[in-house]
């Protein structure tokens, strides 16, 4: 189903005037308030999409009418009115956005590291991006303190503590297995 929820309809991507905005109206009032913003109270009545279950079975068919609407206006307009309106929407973002994005940055998400090739701290190389663990105990982040290990960095040391001894180790090596 890609990214349309299979509980309800209408939900998903959808197309506006720049970019992809996501829609989840999921109850009968959200989808009466979808209606009154894009101006299509005529889908209110229509048998259709008379109640939720109906909606689901005529997914395509409700994506349809509401799509030409949606591409009135851009995402960045739909979003705070569809909010304002209660129903769940979002602009979906690239990633350079949602890495910039003021709301991981207050939560400190996202740590960057300018590692070289050979992994040490580099301030010429690009940045490498790290994700905190996307929770908080006790209100203190969880930042990452280095940056990701490089392939099989950390190998040996695994399987070191889960009892492999050093000729088992040189024999997966040899195996090609690590």
């Amino acid at each position: 189903m890609g990214n349309e929820n299979f509980t309800a309809a209408p939900s998903g991507t959808f197309r506006t005037a720049d970019r992809l905005l996501n829609i989840a109206a999921n109850e009968d009032t959200q989808y009466h308030s979808l209606c009154d913003l894009i101006e299509r109270t005529d889908l209110k009545t229509d048998p259709r999409f008379a109640d939720r279950q109906t909606r689901k079975n005529n997914r395509h068919a409700i994506n349809a009418e509401i799509a030409p609407a949606l591409m009135r206006r851009r995402a960045d307009e739909w979003e705070p009115l569809m909010i304002a309106a209660g129903i769940p929407a979002g602009g979906v973002l690239t990633v350079p956005e949602i890495l910039e994005h003021p709301h991981l940055a207050q939560r400190q998400f996202v740590t960057s590291f300018s590692v070289g090739a050979d992994g040490a701290t580099d301030p010429s190389t690009d940045a490498q991006h790290v994700t905190g663990a996307g929770f908080q105990l006790d209100r203190e982040p969880t930042i990452p303190a280095t940056p990701a290990p490089k392939l099989s960095e950390h190998t040996v040391n695994w399987l070191s503590r889960l009892g492999y001894d050093e000729n088992q180790i040189a024999a997966l090596r040899a195996e090609g297995t690590v």
